[in-house]
């Protein structure tokens, strides 16, 4: 059975792209397979690469204001005061400066356990490592299911809530599951989590996200430029489009009359997978199209897709887009506090929006769907489902 994925902006190989790859591939076969009754090994995972294609700038973004240079100011005024530190803070659960991690996670355990999990993948550079950590967590939620407040994690600390829930959650299964190297990554997670709260109210952070936050949506605003004007038409499509094609065709090859082509479009792969099957290959029927922070809605509004109909719109004789035919089932997934995702369901017919809290800041929240164990967790439980 094969899957699509296709990426959005801001992916480049050799900036983390091969890696993230990998710990998602492993997470698909070890959580999402199951639920669509496949042993991971016969799951065929398709990722085009289209990020060659996108935009290059001819400075290296050195239009971005960059605050290692000195510039005269044009006034003053406070960068970071400490009610927004505090109201930070307060996003995240925490009220208290001082609070232990391990306080925190008696009342957010399986929140506080999957941010560790996902701290954990960053380090995981190849498939066999992700479905081992796929494994290890697919357990310790289940352990956490049934014990969503064990006895031990009253008395636990800092130092050792990781070791303690890993030998808790390795008695309560059946299974063997994790190694040593797996549970330091995990443990490491943890730290990573417990270190960063006194830097959220150092106040320093504001100041480096601002940098962050901008050449991120540069190179969104200047991928997507680059999409629009060079995606060519139905005789001469873009590279960009030619990219993503390519393995959508293969996939649709692989598959056979009992299994289904699963599209997952992360960002704006969701508008190039649109324009893809509305308009260059209307031919190609997806089973199940999965948008993720994805502009769809909102490109839909500005009416610039190939097959974009200006005449159905809001209080028009169509108040809604027809969803394609060549698509059976669309969902798209959003996180409020990602501010590049968006909403279908009032835009197209027959699609169902779900939210989903990746429990990241604005900063990382676009791009944290996929480094959430979770959100692997209840994509499985939706194909189940449908």
């Amino acid at each position: 059975m094969p899957i699509v994925f296709v990426h959005g902006v801001n992916n480049r190989v050799g900036d983390g792209y091969q890696e993230s790859l990998e710990a998602r591939n492993g997470f698909i076969r070890e959580i999402v397979a199951p639920a669509l009754r496949l042993k991971s090994e016969d799951l065929v995972i398709f990722n085009p690469y289209w990020g060659e294609f996108a935009v290059n700038f001819a400075w290296n973004m050195a239009s971005l204001p960059n605050r290692s240079l000195k510039f005269e100011s044009f006034g003053s005024e406070n960068d970071i005061t400490e009610n927004r530190i505090m109201n930070h803070l307060f996003e995240l659960g925490i009220d208290d400066k001082n609070i232990k991690l391990s306080e925190f996670t008696k009342n957010h355990f399986q929140e506080v356990v999957d941010v560790a999990f996902s701290e954990a993948m960053v380090k995981v550079d190849n498939e066999e490592d992700a479905k081992e950590l796929a494994k290890t967590y697919v357990e310790v939620s289940k352990y956490i299911e049934s014990n969503p407040k064990p006895l031990w994690l009253e008395k636990a600390v800092d130092d050792n809530l990781i070791d303690t829930l890993i030998y808790e959650a390795s008695e309560f299964s059946v299974e063997s599951f994790g190694g040593i190297q797996i549970s330091e990554s995990i443990k490491e997670g943890f730290s990573r989590i417990k270190d960063s709260i006194p830097d959220i109210v150092s106040g320093i952070l504001g100041k480096v996200k601002r940098e962050k936050i901008n050449s991120s949506l540069t190179r969104f605003t200047g991928d997507a430029f680059v999409y629009f004007n060079s995606r060519g038409d139905k005789q001469f499509p873009g590279k960009i489009i030619n990219a993503v094609i390519n393995d959508l065709e293969k996939a649709f090859i692989k598959k056979s009359d009992s299994d289904k082509l699963i599209v997952i479009a992360h960002s704006f792969g969701g508008e190039i997978i649109y324009d893809i099957l509305t308009y260059y290959r209307p031919d190609i029927e997806i089973d199940y199209l999965v948008t993720v922070g994805s502009q769809v809605g909102l490109f839909e509004e500005m009416k610039l897709f190939k097959n974009s109909d200006i005449g159905i719109k809001h209080k028009s004789n169509v108040a809604k887009v027809t969803k394609p035919v060549n698509i059976k089932k669309w969902i798209n997934v959003f996180d409020h506090n990602d501010v590049v995702s968006y909403l279908t369901e009032p835009i197209f017919s027959d699609v169902i929006d779900f939210e989903y809290d990746t429990g990241y800041g604005t900063l990382s929240a676009h791009g944290g769907y996929f480094s959430r164990p979770s959100f692997y967790k209840r994509l499985a439980d939706r194909l189940i489902k449908d």
